[in-house]
């Protein structure tokens, strides 16, 4: 097994998960993009603590699919509001503002995968 780097957990399978990104609202895991493998796709593991959002941001270079694998989610895009929960799929499209709450009793697990190996992003105010 790789050396673990930052913090994280170790999944039941053995595998380590490597949080890049610690936030006051979850973290991010960067699976793979551009500058990790060379593809011209990113993808993420993101977690939302109970009763935390991220920021309403956008991302002007790229669609972003949203796929719950565990929690509850409040999703507002644009001017619709989606709660979402396991097994849910939601399309983001370029420069849309959206933000992501979690609504339940446990820690929000997604996957999230963006059409761009270099996902810009920009925090809206």
């Amino acid at each position: 097994m790789g050396q673990q780097v930052g913090t994280g957990g170790v999944h039941e399978s053995g595998a380590v998960l490597v949080r890049d990104e610690q936030r006051a609202w979850g973290s991010i895991a960067w699976l793979t993009n551009q500058a990790k493998h060379g593809l011209d796709v990113t993808v993420g593991h993101v977690e939302i603590a109970v009763g935390r959002s991220n920021p309403l941001h956008l991302h002007p270079n790229c669609t972003e699919v949203i796929v719950v694998l565990e929690g509850r989610l409040e999703h507002v895009v644009g001017d619709h509001v989606a709660e979402l929960g396991p097994g849910d799929v939601l399309l983001v499209h370029p420069g849309v503002q959206h933000r992501g709450t979690n609504i339940g009793e446990d820690t929000v697990r997604l996957i999230v995968v963006y059409d761009s190996g270099v996902r810009e992003y920009q925090a809206v105010n």
